[in-house]
């Protein structure tokens, strides 16, 4: 397992190829080359509507229900299995914070519990699936709360 520590998520990210990300498959990678778009650092720097008329990017329940059943399976598993390693990324993050807040190191807790919440905060969008959406307000709202405890 890789360890990303708070603050570095981007630095680790950028050289990743795009097709990393969930729903950029073959064919929406082959639009993103088009663009000039090869890693998730590249895809960083494109304005966001631009981002929304490329399909795959931005799935919404409208989107996926104007998929074939089988498209709309695939990327139900898909979405399953990221949010079970996102939902052991969390934890693990979270076991972290409590350890070092339990040996004094609040403030980098504090870090570690604020890089949750952000994470929570950045699936909690209306252009996310509302499972998708839940988990975001769910690791938002136990990052609040323990950051509360905290101060």
């Amino acid at each position: 397992m890789t360890v990303v520590e708070p603050g570095d998520e981007k630095a680790f990210l950028a050289p990743l190829p795009v097709q990393k990300l969930l729903w950029v498959g073959k064919k929406t990678a082959r639009k993103l080359r088009k663009m000039g778009v090869e890693t998730i650092g590249d895809l960083a720097k494109i304005d966001a509507s631009v981002l929304k008329q490329i399909r795959g990017l931005n799935m919404s329940e409208h989107d996926l229900i104007s998929l074939s059943e089988n498209d709309r399976n695939i990327i139900v598993q898909e979405t399953l299995n990221l949010l079970s390693s996102m939902r052991k990324l969390f934890f693990h993050i979270a076991s972290e914070a409590e350890r070092l807040s339990g040996s004094g190191e609040i403030t980098k807790a504090q870090e570690y519990l604020s890089s949750i919440r952000n994470y929570g905060s950045s699936l909690s969008g209306p252009d996310h699936l509302q499972v998708v959406q839940l988990h975001g307000k769910a690791a938002t709202g136990y990052a609040e709360k323990k950051l509360s405890e905290l101060q």
